[in-house]
């Protein structure tokens, strides 16, 4: 009887499960290093219409200039000028244009555009299908399994790739994850051990208001249910009604939500005045877009395996009152290639498992302690507006009024410290000034001589 031999599954360096902010960074890296990818995106799309905005600051734009996008981007995204800060009643309690002095202290803006654009602007970007890379859509990746010398990669629809390294850019419920715990010999941990849900948010897009300008933003420190709102090209207007659950659940219990609770929460501050003349329910009256998500916050308690490592959402969740999700995956997308530098040398190239997962381990150890302490800024900056008067936020709230331009760009500046670029690819002019600027303020910090942050910031 004729034997047939079994088909050998096509080999790449990275297998990517997931094609968000983070899977489309690491897919559009790998080409610039010219390492094998293949991404698996459960969607239709790398781009779909189920966002509202994103903020990306200098962190991240960087990095995004490095990859070529750059220019694009900012066709298409407007640099935040003015932040408005509102108190429950509407009325103003402080505004400031420290965001205005960004592009001359850092080199680019701080800038706000339609997520589904910037996906679609990076998707766009990629070569894909080339003969070396794949790209396939609509394709759940439930199972994964690795060995000392592969990680096995089998879709729903049968497809099976093997990888020297899998990266589980899957988001926040994660499958990559989920392997990665299970396999753990010694701190066996679940999701629900370090992802929780304390908040929920309502997101849309309204068009423009004569009230409202391009580049300006708001936030409203108000209990129960407040409001975060920025403007995008042509002054779009982006909005995120947040809810206080009155709880914290675990991740499995995190709720989903329908098109009435939409309605409702955002009914609960129609009255709420948000620009002179203009009432939040003028701007939910003419949204095209809106939808209610649970807000997970938390930081996995181990990143990696053997050959899998964790990259995005599905490392480390916050909520985005800093708006700075994206920007730490961006981040955390270019330390992990640094950190596999000279490992990844060529497709037909053995990496020895040990060898991979000492750097898969650096790489973890470095992000868990840089993005915890932004986690924890972030969940800071939404308690205080959520929770204006209490016990552990009132001080912050209170200081509100009292911050000057320079206090906001010495915090800026704190935030940007340690922030990776990808090695290798050579930094425009812009994105020198950027690292010449954080060298020079981290001496400037370190002496000690200067008497306030107007004098340590240069303003």
């Amino acid at each position: 009887m004729l034997s047939i031999a079994p088909h050998k599954p096509e080999h790449y360096q990275i297998a990517i499960i997931g094609g968000g902010i983070a899977g489309v960074t690491l897919a559009l890296a790998c080409e610039k290093y010219g390492i094998q990818y293949a991404l698996f995106e459960a969607r239709d799309s790398l781009a779909p219409a189920d966002g509202a905005s994103i903020g990306l600051q200098a962190n991240g734009l960087r990095i995004l200039e490095q990859l070529g996008v750059y220019e694009e981007i900012e066709r298409y995204a407007t640099p935040v000028k003015i932040w408005r800060h509102l108190d429950e009643d509407g009325e103003l309690l402080c505004k400031t244009n420290a965001f205005s002095y960004y592009r001359s202290k850092f080199g680019y803006d701080s800038v706000v555009l339609d997520r589904q654009k910037l996906l679609s602007i990076m998707a766009n970007k990629l070569r894909g299908l080339d003969g070396n890379n794949l790209v396939k859509l609509c394709c759940r990746v439930p199972s994964f399994q690795e060995d000392e010398e592969k990680a096995i990669v089998t879709t729903t629809d049968g497809t099976v790739i093997t990888a020297d390294l899998l990266v589980g850019a899957d988001g926040v419920r994660s499958s990559v994850r989920k392997f990665i715990d299970s396999v753990q010999v010694e701190d066996h941990a679940e999701s629900d051990d370090y992802m929780s849900t304390q908040f929920a948010c309502a997101y849309g897009i309204s068009p423009p208001m004569d009230a409202i300008v391009e580049g300006e933003c708001f936030s409203v420190y108000r209990e129960k249910a407040s409001i975060l709102s920025f403007t995008g090209k042509g002054g779009v207007v982006f909005w995120f009604v947040l809810e206080d659950l009155g709880e914290t659940v675990p991740l499995s219990k995190s709720p989903r939500y329908t098109a009435k609770d939409v309605d409702a929460v955002c009914r609960s501050v129609a009255h709420i005045r948000v620009a002179p003349g203009v009432l939040f329910s003028d701007i939910y009256a003419n949204r095209t877009v809106s939808m209610k998500i649970a807000l997970e916050e938390g930081i996995a308690q181990t990143w990696n395996s053997a050959r899998a490592v964790l990259v995005g959402d599905a490392a480390h969740k916050m909520v985005p009152n800093a708006a700075m999700g994206g920007n730490q995956a961006i981040e955390s997308v270019a330390l992990l290639l640094n950190e596999l530098d000279g490992i990844l040398q060529s497709p037909d190239s053995k990496i020895p498992a040990d060898v991979l997962k000492a750097a898969l381990c650096r790489y973890s150890e470095q992000r868990k302690a840089r993005t915890s302490k932004i986690q924890n800024t972030a969940g800071m900056i939404c308690r205080t507006q959520m929770f204006p008067h209490g016990e552990k936020t009132s001080a912050a709230y209170q200081q509100l009024q009292s911050l000057t331009a320079a206090d906001w760009l010495f915090r800026a500046f704190m935030e940007f410290i340690g922030a990776p670029s990808l090695n290798g690819i050579t930094l425009t002019e812009r994105g020198k000034f950027y690292d010449e600027a954080l060298a020079s303020f981290q001496q400037r910090f370190s002496t000690q001589k200067y008497s306030n942050n107007k004098e340590l910031v240069g303003i």
